[in-house]
């Protein structure tokens, strides 16, 4: 749930990460929340919701009562389309990928950033993480992903400034 935290952190900073399509207009959201697949004990998976506090610990409290609620529920699969004031997740830490593409309802309005973290590696004294950045290219362009791997790669390599 950490870098789920540092990876909305990230998204609310950069302004379009938070613009969607909606009717034919832009539409800037104040505040992106985030969504993330989780493996139940049956190996299916859901999807769990928890919404954004600029907070590390509130956020993690949040979180963790989401993923809680989920586990501790039927297990159904219940996707919220109609909430777009979201990035959706996925975490697959049995993969170090080189490439990711999510199942998407392609259409002009399908306006949310999607997100991919692979497998941790070790490489050189480094520690790597594969991540897939999935945007609509109306809204946001190289330059804004670009900045917004930057700023999640300054806040994953001293997380301690930003985990209060």
């Amino acid at each position: 749930m950490t870098y789920h935290y540092l990876a909305l952190r990230a998204a609310n900073e950069i302004e379009p990460f938070r613009y969607r399509l909606r009717l034919g207009k832009v539409l800037v959201h104040d505040v992106i929340n985030g969504g993330t697949t989780l493996i139940l004990p049956n190996e299916t998976f859901t999807l769990v919701y928890f919404d954004y506090a600029e907070s590390y610990t509130k956020f993690m409290e949040g979180a963790t009562r989401a993923v809680e609620e989920i586990r501790n529920g039927d297990g159904a699969f219940r996707p919220r389309h109609e909430d777009d004031a979201r990035i959706h997740c996925t975490t697959l830490p049995w993969v170090s990928f080189t490439s990711f593409s999510h199942a998407r309802r392609w259409g002009r309005e399908d306006s949310v950033p999607k997100l991919s973290f692979g497998k941790f590696i070790q490489a050189n004294e480094r520690t790597l993480m594969p991540f897939s950045v999935e945007v609509h290219h109306s809204l946001m362009d190289g330059l804004h992903v670009g900045r917004y791997l930057a700023r999640l790669e300054e806040m994953l390599a001293q997380p301690e400034v930003f985990l209060d």
